[in-house]
């Protein structure tokens, strides 16, 4: 009797792991979290930041890139601060359903108390087509109506966030415009 519960003890628990989880839906969870998801290739990437919208220099506010690869409803994530990635967390992103998720993280980052960046549950607020978040590699960046065409007149700082939304062999093109691919940090950077 012992070997037929034990049986069905190990039925119920494979049935749990092989459970199916949809991917996350790449937008801005919550006021702290934007989160980008490469379908083709399962990758995620996102940020969190105590004040996300604002102009502010993040220099003093609470702030980490994370990225992962799918994996179900738990996926191992790696997270850093920018300067700081020779300190990388090491986290869980534990899946509620396509639209939210939970962070875990085996310490705090710089800049923040025990409580930011981990969260019961972040949901998605604005859906988006995003399939990577990037940042620029050095101060100059230039940024092209289109693919070898003409720059415009913005030029980007390292350090800023950029949003894409779809890629041309050495091209992004970004929510701002195309890029030179090279002018940007790839994740995990």
């Amino acid at each position: 009797m012992r070997f037929l519960f034990f049986i069905i003890f190990l039925i119920l628990i494979a049935c749990n792991e092989n459970e199916s989880y949809t991917p996350p839906v790449a937008g801005s969870y919550g006021e702290h979290v934007v989160l980008a998801y490469n379908e083709s290739s399962k990758e995620i990437s996102g940020i969190y930041q105590t004040n996300i919208n604002t102009q502010e220099p993040a220099a003093d506010s609470c702030y980490f890139y994370f990225v992962g690869k799918f994996a179900g409803g738990k996926t191992n994530i790696i997270s850093w601060r920018i300067g700081h990635r020779l300190t990388e967390i090491f986290g869980i992103m534990t899946m509620q359903d396509s639209l939210s998720f939970d962070l875990s993280f085996e310490r705090s980052h710089i800049n923040c108390t025990t409580q930011q960046g981990l969260s019961d549950v972040y949901t998605l607020d604005k859906k988006t087509d995003w399939r990577y978040i990037r940042t620029v590699k050095k101060d100059g960046a230039s940024v092209y109506t289109q693919p070898e065409g003409s720059p415009l007149d913005t030029l980007f700082r390292k350090g800023t966030i950029m949003y894409v939304l779809d890629k041309k062999i050495n091209w992004v093109q970004t929510t701002n415009g195309w890029m030179r691919e090279e002018d940007l940090i790839r994740f995990p950077g």
